[in-house]
């Protein structure tokens, strides 16, 4: 797993690169990773940036972030790679 400081907001914090091997996926360790994520930042403070829709994984990825309290918004461009991104989901919107 990839975890960085947005580039330009020193209090954002991204999870670029997630991956569970294929052989220990379904036994919690990808919620265990972005749990120590979430503990180690400030609230609300984690931004994700994962397979948009209809890309391989996306399903996976998207279920994994929303089980974590996240919500997808909006999709972005980089490098002509679309991207989803996933932001926590605030106390008053739970």
């Amino acid at each position: 797993m990839r975890v960085e400081r947005a580039e330009q907001n020193d209090k954002e914090f991204w999870i670029r690169w997630l991956a569970v091997s294929a052989e220990s996926r379904r036994k919690g360790l990808g919620r265990l990773l972005v749990a120590t994520v979430i503990f180690k930042t400030p609230r609300n403070a984690v931004l994700i940036n994962t397979f948009a829709g209809g890309s391989p994984g996306a399903n996976a990825a998207g279920g994994l972030y929303r089980a974590c309290g996240f919500e997808p918004t909006e999709l972005w461009e980089k490098d002509g790679v679309v991207r989803q991104r996933y932001v926590r989901k605030t106390a008053s919107s739970t």
